[in-house]
């Protein structure tokens, strides 16, 4: 059976949002700075809310990624299949050790009979 695995937001998601956020701020700020160095220009205020969206958007994907980079709020993939193999492993101890009690069990019942 194939199982996707529907996998949220990965470390490196974060490194890329927070990469993304930064150029977006940085984007809002020149729009701050070339706009305010030319205040004729016709559509002056509007220019200057979208400045301000972008850096209000951008600062707050900036953040939030940040926040969940430190309080480690992402799937790791490889944490999963560490979990995984030591599952296995003990499943496998388990089963082991079951046959070795079987074997010793069927020795001692062999004695017996004997």
């Amino acid at each position: 059976m194939d199982k996707k695995k529907n996998r949220g937001t990965t470390k490196v998601n974060l490194y890329i949002r927070i990469v993304a956020a930064a150029y977006i701020v940085y984007l809002a700020y020149t729009l701050f700075q070339d706009n305010a160095a030319n205040m004729a220009v016709k559509n002056y205020w509007l220019i200057m809310g979208c400045a301000a969206l972008f850096f209000v958007c951008g600062l707050t994907i900036l953040l939030l990624s940040i926040i969940r980079l430190i309080k480690k709020e992402y799937d790791d993939p490889n944490a999963e299949d560490d979990a995984e193999q030591i599952v296995e492993g003990q499943i496998i101890e388990e089963s082991v050790s079951k046959a070795e009690d079987d074997s010793s069990e069927q020795k001692q019942e062999d004695s017996l009979k004997e």
